[in-house]
């Protein structure tokens, strides 16, 4: 049988002392106001009583500090393990592209655009001669030109045909604000004035100023719906009836020159 601790003993003996000495107050207390046994007894008792319900108090303020450290402790440890989790669902990762495949490329730049594997012009060159032209280009070589001429892709100057290496490189948000080559067409053919301006609205910046260009070199050679000329350039706050004189100006002066 385990002896009991030292400090048992002490705590054991202080209450003894404790109560003791409560019995002697008490029977002082009685004798001085002539109490009788029965009632010291029955003080006792309370006393005892209030000491237990004291002592229940304490213990229960324990063991809610005990919880609560418990309970902070597992949140921190939970929030670490969340904030150093390694993202194996990477869904970009699970797309696999090999470098030889060929990928279609738009252009939807109206005249000639020249893209390339390396700056200004260097590395392996990739020409566009006219809006709507489709080439194919390796995924490697199309890395690479993403690399260097993004901010082409950004003005809507040309568009990836293939969605798995739009989403692989994470170019969602950049391809979903340029207008495919057959809504382009469908603004420019004028067709449908509510749709028209659904789509221009949808387009973004750069490529709203590549439309209007494109307007305008249409106008030049026939006419136009000036409504919905009038609704676009509110719209991109851009005077396309300015740019359109300024054009022909341009067109006469180098006729006259031929």
């Amino acid at each position: 049988m385990a002896r009991p601790r030292k400090s048992h003993i002490a705590e054991n003996s202080a209450n003894a002392s404790v109560e003791l000495n409560a019995e002697k107050d008490l029977s002082a207390v009685a004798t001085s106001v002539n109490v009788t046994g029965a009632d010291i007894a029955e003080l006792l008792t309370l006393v005892k009583s209030l000491k237990n319900e004291i002592d229940q108090l304490k213990l229960n303020q324990s063991s809610q500090k005990q919880a609560e450290t418990l309970s902070v402790e597992s949140d921190n440890k939970n929030t670490y393990i969340i904030e150093n989790k390694d993202d194996d669902d990477d869904e970009f990762d699970k797309i696999e592209i090999r470098p030889e495949t060929y990928v279609k490329i738009v252009s939807l730049f109206p005249g000639w655009l020249n893209i390339s594997t390396r700056a200004h012009g260097k590395g392996k060159p990739f020409t566009f001669q006219s809006f709507g032209q489709v080439k194919r280009i390796l995924y490697s070589d199309l890395v690479e030109i993403l690399e260097n001429y993004r901010h082409f892709l950004e003005k809507g100057y040309f568009y990836i045909m293939n969605k798995n290496v739009i989403r692989k490189n994470g170019l969602d948000e950049i391809c979903n604000k340029i207008l495919s080559k057959e809504n382009i067409e469908i603004i420019l053919q004028g067709n449908g004035s509510d749709n028209i301006i659904s789509l221009f609205k949808s387009a973004n910046v750069f490529q709203q100023e590549t439309i209007i260009d494109m307007l305008i070199s249409k106008m030049l050679v026939e006419e136009v719906d000036l409504n919905l000329i009038d609704k676009l350039s509110r719209i991109s706050k851009i005077d396309i009836h300015e740019k359109f004189e300024s054009a022909k100006q341009l067109q006469e002066r180098m006729n006259s020159k031929e």
